[in-house]
């Protein structure tokens, strides 16, 4: 078993069709995810504590291929990462066959997890220099866990990062891919990806290493990078980006610029690597 896992508290099993009844559901999806047959709900009860609000998310099966892909491609690596005892998910239910309550729409299977905050919502300047580097080591660690549970996240955002229960947690997995799977599909979001993945070779371990370069390095700034369109954004990862700290966050440079090299080959190899700099060369 991999290190620093333990099982997940069961917390979901409680739901049924029965008790979701009693939660508002909220529609939380997009007009253009619904488009695709997704669809994405809160749920909660009136006068109800934070902690017994959910999220529900479905796909329907008439829904375009891709979301249906990427659906099932995130029951997957759910079913894989709880087989493993995974530290790092949040404890989540699968229902099959459920109708939500008061509309006719059917699904033959639903996610339901629990409300989680935002991990990267905190801002880097109100916290103790240590407190800053141990965030930091935080998302690392997670990173690493996934990959020694074989797979790649393979769209990693900053809102991907969550805190639950005083763990750190990922979410979303639509676009995870075991490691052992080579895939050219460019189904990533342009504001994180790798130079490479532009020039179409396949996601890796180093494409989640550069995607969280992107993520540190606007949580350290407070800024988020700029560009118009999907060619600008390949001109800003392939050659403009240049990597400008706030004084008090320069002694993270040497990290981010070994996370954000251009050339992968010039970039750190694995999340391992990235925590024995942060710890050893990050004074």
């Amino acid at each position: 078993m991999p290190s620093q896992m333990r099982p997940n508290l069961k917390v979901l099993k409680r739901f049924n069709s029965l008790a979701l009844e009693q939660y508002h559901f909220e529609s939380k999806a997009k007009p253009r995810s619904k488009s695709y047959g997704r669809h994405v709900y809160r749920l909660n009860k009136q006068d109800i504590a934070h902690d017994d609000v959910f999220w529900l998310k479905a796909q329907q099966k008439t829904g375009a291929t891709f979301a249906l892909q990427g659906f099932e491609q995130e029951l997957n690596c759910y079913r894989s990462l709880q087989e493993q005892q995974a530290d790092f998910i949040l404890p989540v239910q699968v229902l099959s066959n459920i109708t939500i309550p008061r509309t006719d729409l059917y699904f033959d299977t639903a996610l339901i997890l629990p409300e989680a905050s935002a991990f990267f919502e905190v801002e880097p300047h109100l916290l103790h220099p240590e407190q800053v580097k141990h965030h930091l080591w935080q998302a690392i660690s997670v990173m690493e866990q996934l990959n020694q549970c074989g797979w790649i996240h393979g769209d990693l955002k900053s809102t991907h990062f969550i805190q639950y229960q005083q763990r750190v947690c990922l979410i979303d997995f639509e676009q995870a891919q075991p490691l052992q799977q080579q895939s050219h599909t460019l189904n990533a979001t342009p504001r994180y990806m790798a130079p490479e993945l532009f020039h179409a070779e396949a996601k890796s371990i180093q494409t989640d290493l550069y995607a969280l370069g992107i993520i540190f390095y606007e949580w350290l700034t407070g800024q988020r990078l700029v560009a118009t369109d999907y060619e600008d954004w390949a001109y800003l990862h392939c050659q403009r980006l240049k990597i400008d700290l706030p004084v008090n966050f320069l002694r993270y440079l040497p990290l981010l610029e070994a996370m954000l090299a251009k050339h992968k080959s010039q970039r750190m190899h694995d999340f391992s690597q990235l925590k024995r700099c942060l710890m050893t060369e990050i004074a």
